[in-house]
């Protein structure tokens, strides 16, 4: 009986994956996703069970790239975000502290950067004014109650209405 793969067992999957479609060497990888994750497994995995549409996808991405170069700002986003993951796996590879926290620095403000641009994160102020408290509303309730005097009704309904929000009504 066959065994499993241990990639497409792995929790990381997508990860891994997304490395091996990228180019990052087999034994980077490896290292990244620790011990359950073999240089022969990775190349097993890419061969038989590696998304054939992923991997068209990136080609595409790379013909385009190469082609063109990044064309729009995401794009380019993009691209930096995923050299910023590849120097990450490699610092990790290696132990080297200082680097892993640089590269996971760049990458965490990148993917606020694209999160922004994809509408994902958004910063707009928000600002409440209660009006009820506002010094000015005095003010106006008593201009609008005095331009209603010689109107009863219509300064009994004005009343009862600004009475019904919790508006002050000079009498």
């Amino acid at each position: 009986m066959p065994r499993a793969c241990s990639v497409c067992q792995h929790a990381d999957r997508i990860a891994i994956d997304r490395a091996l479609v990228e180019g990052v060497s087999y034994r980077d990888i490896a290292r990244q996703f620790g011990g359950s994750v073999s240089k022969d497994g990775l190349s097993r995995h890419k061969a038989a069970h590696l998304s054939a549409a992923l991997v068209r996808v990136v080609a595409r991405r790379e013909e385009r790239a190469a082609e063109h170069g990044p064309t729009s700002a995401l794009e380019r986003l993009e691209d930096l975000y995923a050299r910023a993951c590849r120097v990450l796996a490699q610092a990790e590879g290696s132990g080297q502290t200082a680097q892993q926290l640089g590269a996971i620095r760049e990458a965490r403000g990148l993917v606020e950067v694209i999160a922004k641009i994809t509408g994902e994160l958004r910063e707009a102020p928000t600002t409440s004014i209660n009006v009820l408290q506002n010094v000015d509303l005095a003010r106006y309730t008593s201009a609008l109650m005095a331009a209603l005097q010689p109107y009863v009704e219509a300064r009994i309904a004005a009343a009862a209405a600004l009475k019904a929000i919790d508006v002050e009504v000079p009498e």
